[in-house]
């Protein structure tokens, strides 16, 4: 059986489902790419933007690039998170959906960890 890249739907309904899978909202998404939120609003009408913009959604949405295009992909890609904890691989998810306050508390949490973890394998190695 040979697989056959189709386009099943438009970017715009791809777009709005994405929107709605994530409850993201036009501001949201706005906020993230750094579009205006009338051009965020246009694209889920009927604007096509450039292959350039459908990245940086793609990329703000988590969602694969060629799925937006409307095309019959794997919408979300998977994290490699084989061997994270479950609060490790929710910090990343944290992160993940963050704006760039949040982000930078999410990054202090992750280096005050690697602290605490050298420190540990310090002491001990110390007691040996």
């Amino acid at each position: 059986m040979s697989f056959k890249l189709e386009r099943v739907a438009t970017f715009n309904q791809r777009l709005n489902m994405a929107m709605s899978d994530k409850a993201m909202r036009a501001i949201d998404l706005s906020r993230k790419t750094g579009f205006s939120e009338t051009a965020i609003s246009q694209y889920r009408k009927n604007v096509m933007p450039d292959i350039d913009k459908v990245a940086i959604l793609s990329n703000a949405l988590q969602v694969n690039p060629v799925y937006l295009l409307g095309y019959n992909v794997e919408p979300y890609y998977e994290p490699d998170v084989y061997g994270l904890s479950s609060e490790d691989r929710a910090l990343l998810y944290a992160y993940d959906n963050a704006n760039d306050l949040e982000k930078d508390v999410v990054s202090n949490v992750l280096k005050f960890k690697r602290q605490d973890t050298s420190l540990r394998s310090s002491k001990a190695a110390s007691n040996e």
